[in-house]
């Protein structure tokens, strides 16, 4: 143990030690992180969500009976691949399921939603949110400053 101490401690006459060349892999996208591509590879990992009866903050899905009918009030950014598949989960539970957006709601479509929010589908950053009235529109919508 003390020679290979005493070997890598080693100079060579003018004082420095060459460093031996590493050979890194080349960079690869990790196989985990590719994004699904049908609603039968997403099945798997939601199954488990619309059975659990307790959730973040309060009751999960898994509290709605074989039966019962819920709401999901989806907003402009969902994945629509991850809600059908939530929604053909439930289904299998018996559960019937309906699914409405918000701008739905508010009585416009996703092109003005998307107008009234810069065109971005993503949340809109609380700081920068207001509520005004769109064209055409008797009701308020939530939007972005411009």
């Amino acid at each position: 143990m003390l020679a290979i101490g005493a070997t890598a401690c080693r100079r060579t006459e003018d004082g420095v030690r060459p460093a031996a060349a590493i050979q890194y892999p080349e960079p690869r996208y990790p196989s985990y992180l590719k994004p699904p591509t049908s609603i039968d590879e997403v099945l798997p990992h939601v199954r488990p969500l619309v059975r659990n009866k307790t959730g973040f903050q309060g009751a999960g899905l898994g509290v709605a009976q074989s039966g019962d009918t819920v709401t999901f009030v989806l907003g402009l950014d969902a994945d629509d691949l991850i809600v059908q598949a939530v929604k053909q989960a439930m289904e299998e539970r018996g559960v019937h399921v309906h699914l409405v957006h918000e701008y739905e709601m508010v009585g416009i479509s996703r092109d003005d939603a998307l107008d009234s929010t810069g065109g971005s589908a993503g949340p809109t950053p609380p700081s920068r949110a207001t509520w005004k009235r769109l064209p055409g529109s008797k009701r308020i919508f939530r939007s972005r400053n411009r």
